[in-house]
Protein backbone atom coordinates (compact mmCIF):
# COMPACT_ATOMS: atom_id res chain seq x y z
CA UNK A 1 0.00 0.00 0.00
CA UNK A 2 1.00 3.40 -0.92
CA UNK A 3 -0.03 6.50 0.72
CA UNK A 4 -0.35 9.55 -0.78
CA UNK A 5 -1.05 12.84 0.78
CA UNK A 6 -1.43 16.06 -2.05
CA UNK A 7 -2.07 19.66 -0.27
CA UNK A 8 -5.00 18.74 2.01
CA UNK A 9 -6.13 15.50 -0.04
CA UNK A 10 -5.54 12.29 2.01
CA UNK A 11 -5.77 9.76 -0.18
CA UNK A 12 -4.54 6.08 0.05
CA UNK A 13 -3.34 4.56 -3.38
CA UNK A 14 -3.72 0.33 -3.74
CA UNK A 15 -1.90 -0.89 -6.35
CA UNK A 16 -2.77 -4.31 -7.15
CA UNK A 17 -0.19 -6.63 -7.09
CA UNK A 18 0.25 -7.57 -10.81
CA UNK A 19 0.50 -3.39 -10.93
CA UNK A 20 4.23 -2.64 -13.13
CA UNK A 21 6.14 -1.25 -10.49
CA UNK A 22 7.70 0.87 -13.09
CA UNK A 23 4.16 2.81 -14.19
CA UNK A 24 3.23 3.86 -10.13
CA UNK A 25 5.03 6.77 -10.60
CA UNK A 26 3.42 7.67 -13.58
CA UNK A 27 0.12 6.80 -12.10
CA UNK A 28 0.67 8.86 -8.85
CA UNK A 29 1.18 11.88 -11.08
CA UNK A 30 -1.72 11.36 -13.13
CA UNK A 31 -4.19 11.19 -9.80
CA UNK A 32 -2.36 14.25 -8.32
CA UNK A 33 -3.10 16.39 -11.22
CA UNK A 34 -7.11 15.19 -11.55
CA UNK A 35 -7.46 16.20 -8.57
CA UNK A 36 -6.76 19.15 -8.74
CA UNK A 37 -10.12 19.91 -10.50
CA UNK A 38 -11.98 18.62 -7.06
CA UNK A 39 -11.15 20.94 -4.51
CA UNK A 40 -14.50 20.12 -2.02
CA UNK A 41 -12.59 16.83 -1.38
CA UNK A 42 -9.57 18.37 0.31
CA UNK A 43 -9.65 18.13 4.26
CA UNK A 44 -11.65 14.84 3.74
CA UNK A 45 -11.24 11.46 5.60
CA UNK A 46 -8.81 9.31 3.80
CA UNK A 47 -10.46 8.28 0.52
CA UNK A 48 -9.35 4.32 -0.77
CA UNK A 49 -8.08 4.47 -4.50
CA UNK A 50 -7.20 1.01 -6.00
CA UNK A 51 -5.30 1.13 -9.18
CA UNK A 52 -4.22 -2.14 -12.01
CA UNK A 53 -6.26 -5.17 -12.62
CA UNK A 54 -9.47 -4.87 -10.49
CA UNK A 55 -12.83 -7.25 -10.51
CA UNK A 56 -11.84 -9.15 -14.18
CA UNK A 57 -15.70 -9.56 -14.92
CA UNK A 58 -15.93 -5.27 -14.17
CA UNK A 59 -16.99 -4.21 -17.79
CA UNK A 60 -16.29 -0.74 -17.06
CA UNK A 61 -12.49 0.67 -16.49
CA UNK A 62 -13.92 2.02 -13.17
CA UNK A 63 -16.36 2.66 -10.70
CA UNK A 64 -17.32 3.68 -7.11
CA UNK A 65 -17.00 1.29 -4.03
CA UNK A 66 -19.25 2.61 -1.17
CA UNK A 67 -18.74 6.22 -0.59
CA UNK A 68 -14.90 6.19 0.83
CA UNK A 69 -13.30 4.32 -1.89
CA UNK A 70 -12.94 4.09 -6.34
CA UNK A 71 -11.32 1.24 -7.81
CA UNK A 72 -9.67 1.54 -12.00
CA UNK A 73 -8.10 -0.49 -13.74
CA UNK A 74 -4.41 0.50 -14.93
CA UNK A 75 -5.69 1.51 -18.52
CA UNK A 76 -8.57 4.13 -17.45
CA UNK A 77 -8.42 7.49 -18.83
CA UNK A 78 -8.78 10.77 -17.12
CA UNK A 79 -12.38 10.86 -18.22
CA UNK A 80 -12.94 7.56 -15.78
CA UNK A 81 -11.13 8.07 -13.31
CA UNK A 82 -12.68 12.14 -13.22
CA UNK A 83 -16.41 10.44 -13.65
CA UNK A 84 -15.22 7.80 -10.61
CA UNK A 85 -13.85 10.71 -8.40
CA UNK A 86 -17.08 12.68 -9.29
CA UNK A 87 -18.82 10.15 -6.98
CA UNK A 88 -16.93 10.63 -4.17
CA UNK A 89 -17.76 14.15 -4.36
CA UNK A 90 -21.68 12.91 -4.97
CA UNK A 91 -21.16 11.18 -1.50
CA UNK A 92 -19.50 14.04 0.16
CA UNK A 93 -22.00 16.99 -0.49
CA UNK A 94 -24.86 14.64 0.82
CA UNK A 95 -22.60 13.95 3.73
CA UNK A 96 -22.17 17.09 4.63
CA UNK A 97 -25.78 19.14 3.89
CA UNK A 98 -25.10 20.96 0.81
CA UNK A 99 -28.61 22.28 -0.40
CA UNK A 100 -30.34 20.13 -3.11
CA UNK A 101 -29.96 22.43 -6.41
CA UNK A 102 -26.39 23.01 -5.16
CA UNK A 103 -24.93 19.10 -5.05
CA UNK A 104 -24.67 16.53 -8.03
CA UNK A 105 -27.20 14.46 -8.09
CA UNK A 106 -27.00 10.81 -7.34
CA UNK A 107 -27.07 8.98 -10.75
CA UNK A 108 -24.84 7.72 -13.42
CA UNK A 109 -25.68 10.73 -16.12
CA UNK A 110 -25.85 13.15 -13.81
CA UNK A 111 -22.00 12.16 -12.70
CA UNK A 112 -21.47 12.51 -17.05
CA UNK A 113 -22.68 16.15 -17.04
CA UNK A 114 -20.85 17.29 -14.03
CA UNK A 115 -17.64 15.81 -14.58
CA UNK A 116 -18.17 17.30 -18.61
CA UNK A 117 -18.55 20.98 -16.46
CA UNK A 118 -15.65 20.58 -14.65
CA UNK A 119 -12.81 20.79 -16.78
CA UNK A 120 -12.17 20.26 -20.63
CA UNK A 121 -8.56 19.20 -19.44
CA UNK A 122 -10.49 15.92 -17.63
CA UNK A 123 -12.17 15.64 -21.51
CA UNK A 124 -9.73 12.64 -22.92
CA UNK A 125 -12.72 10.27 -23.49
CA UNK A 126 -16.55 11.08 -24.39
CA UNK A 127 -18.92 9.90 -21.18
CA UNK A 128 -20.23 6.75 -21.11
CA UNK A 129 -23.64 7.38 -20.31
CA UNK A 130 -25.30 10.50 -21.80
CA UNK A 131 -26.79 9.76 -25.13
CA UNK A 132 -24.85 11.45 -28.04
CA UNK A 133 -24.88 11.54 -32.07
CA UNK A 134 -22.76 8.37 -33.32
CA UNK A 135 -20.32 10.79 -35.23
CA UNK A 136 -19.88 12.79 -31.79
CA UNK A 137 -18.74 9.86 -29.78
CA UNK A 138 -17.08 8.23 -32.33
CA UNK A 139 -15.47 9.83 -34.88
CA UNK A 140 -14.82 13.37 -33.60
CA UNK A 141 -14.69 13.50 -29.97
CA UNK A 142 -11.54 16.15 -29.79
CA UNK A 143 -13.59 18.35 -31.62
CA UNK A 144 -16.64 17.95 -29.57
CA UNK A 145 -14.95 17.84 -26.23
CA UNK A 146 -14.77 21.64 -25.59
CA UNK A 147 -18.24 22.26 -26.51
CA UNK A 148 -19.92 19.02 -24.47
CA UNK A 149 -17.93 21.28 -21.67
CA UNK A 150 -19.74 24.06 -22.33
CA UNK A 151 -22.61 23.11 -22.77
CA UNK A 152 -22.49 20.96 -19.94
CA UNK A 153 -21.85 24.05 -17.92
CA UNK A 154 -24.78 25.66 -19.17
CA UNK A 155 -26.75 22.37 -18.06
CA UNK A 156 -25.64 22.64 -14.30
CA UNK A 157 -26.38 26.37 -14.11
CA UNK A 158 -29.97 25.49 -15.82
CA UNK A 159 -30.59 23.05 -12.72
CA UNK A 160 -29.71 25.58 -10.55
CA UNK A 161 -31.93 27.72 -11.55
CA UNK A 162 -35.02 25.22 -11.46
CA UNK A 163 -34.40 23.17 -14.45
CA UNK A 164 -35.21 19.58 -13.64
CA UNK A 165 -34.99 17.61 -16.76
CA UNK A 166 -31.29 19.05 -17.75
CA UNK A 167 -29.91 15.74 -18.54
CA UNK A 168 -32.74 15.93 -21.41
CA UNK A 169 -31.55 19.48 -22.43
CA UNK A 170 -28.35 19.13 -22.60
CA UNK A 171 -28.45 15.58 -25.07
CA UNK A 172 -31.65 17.66 -26.94
CA UNK A 173 -28.85 20.69 -27.12
CA UNK A 174 -25.61 18.64 -28.37
CA UNK A 175 -28.07 16.89 -30.93
CA UNK A 176 -29.12 20.22 -32.40
CA UNK A 177 -25.86 21.74 -32.59
CA UNK A 178 -24.84 18.73 -34.34
CA UNK A 179 -27.05 18.63 -36.83
CA UNK A 180 -26.40 22.45 -37.87
CA UNK A 181 -23.07 21.77 -37.86
CA UNK A 182 -24.09 18.91 -40.35
CA UNK A 183 -26.48 21.35 -42.79
CA UNK A 184 -23.50 24.02 -42.66
CA UNK A 185 -20.36 21.45 -43.39
CA UNK A 186 -23.18 20.06 -46.17
CA UNK A 187 -23.94 23.18 -47.71
CA UNK A 188 -20.29 24.01 -47.41
CA UNK A 189 -19.27 21.41 -49.73
CA UNK A 190 -22.01 21.99 -52.03
CA UNK A 191 -20.88 25.36 -52.84
CA UNK A 192 -17.42 24.66 -53.35
CA UNK A 193 -18.56 22.00 -55.76
CA UNK A 194 -20.57 24.64 -57.31
CA UNK A 195 -24.07 22.54 -56.84
CA UNK A 196 -26.72 25.10 -57.16
CA UNK A 197 -28.84 25.61 -54.46
CA UNK A 198 -31.91 23.84 -55.41
CA UNK A 199 -30.40 21.16 -56.06
CA UNK A 200 -29.25 20.90 -52.15
CA UNK A 201 -32.45 20.99 -50.67
CA UNK A 202 -34.57 19.32 -53.29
Amino acid sequence: MKQMKLDDYNFEIHFTRRFPASKQEMWEKRLREILNYFPELRGRTTRKLKVGIIDQSLIAAGRAKDTDQIWVRMDASVWTVAHEVTHLVQAVQYEDGVPKEDRIPFGEKACDIYTLARSRDLLDQPPHYLKLPFHVRFSSWPNWAGICHRVAKEAVERRRSGLRNYIKWFETRIDNISTDLELENTYRGYVLKGIPLEEMFG
